[in-house]
């Protein structure tokens, strides 16, 4: 079978468990909320990491200190400002919270950039879309993941996010799905991402 039929279900299941766990954590206790959004989110990364270990979909992790040592200007650059938007835009926070910022900052971006980046883009690359370029040197399968990881984020609304701050996300998960796609494309190397991915969620906790 070809890749893409395997990381289509993984897709399908990280969106949906998202969408239930998010509506059913909906007025709930905190660690009760903590515990349930935990689950979808190392389901995905095992998944993935199952298909990759299976050679269901075989892609590419690559290094984090090569990533680190490479970029570490705009690393630099990203996590202040990071660091300072997060600081004006978040008030104090209890454990809970913390809690909650450190799966959005570091779980989320390994599941979602394993998942989307990893096996659905290298899944897409192995058909017809990945002959194909658009833009700057861009294929469309890297195009293509991008769209579905921002429409992905519509499961926000099951889990009572209002539907303009729905479509925020969507917008943002797209433009980061292009950036960190196109740098997979050209690196294979998913910590590129990753990394923007958590200081991206970190200034917008």
């Amino acid at each position: 079978m070809k890749p893409l039929a395997f990381a289509l279900p993984l897709i399908l299941g990280d969106v949906a468990l998202s969408a239930v766990t998010s509506a059913v954590a909906r007025h709930r206790p905190p660690f009760f909320v903590a515990t349930i959004v935990a689950a979808p989110v190392a389901a995905t990364i095992a998944w993935a990491l199952a298909l990759r270990a299976l050679r269901l979909v075989v892609f590419s992790i690559g290094s984090l200190r090569t990533a680190l040592r490479r970029g570490w200007p705009v690393w630099l650059v990203a996590v202040v400002i990071a660091v300072v938007v997060a600081h004006v835009r978040l008030p104090p926070r209890s454990l809970m919270g913390w809690s909650f910022l450190v799966e959005g900052v570091v779980f989320v971006p390994l599941a979602e950039e394993f998942a989307f980046r990893g096996a659905l883009q290298t899944a897409l690359a192995a058909t017809a879309l990945g002959e194909r370029l658009v833009g700057v040197g861009m294929r469309a399968s890297t195009l293509v993941a991008a769209a579905i990881f921002g429409l992905a984020h519509l499961a926000l609304f099951a889990g009572g996010v209002p539907l303009a701050a729905t479509l925020v996300e969507v917008v943002s998960a797209l433009a980061l799905g292009l950036v960190a796609g196109y740098v997979y494309q050209r690196t294979g190397n998913l910590w590129y991402g990753i990394v923007l991915h958590a200081l991206g969620n970190l200034g917008g906790a």
